[in-house]
């Protein structure tokens, strides 16, 4: 059970990390188009 437990905290680690990565990426492309 605690393993599992481990697991899920590193996933929703990862996820914030793609979710920011996205975020960035977003912010890029809305400048880049804007121009």
């Amino acid at each position: 059970m605690a393993s599992a437990l481990k697991q899920y905290e590193h996933l929703k680690l990862q996820l914030r990390q793609i979710h920011g990565c996205t975020l960035v990426l977003q912010s890029f492309w809305v400048r880049f188009s804007a121009s």
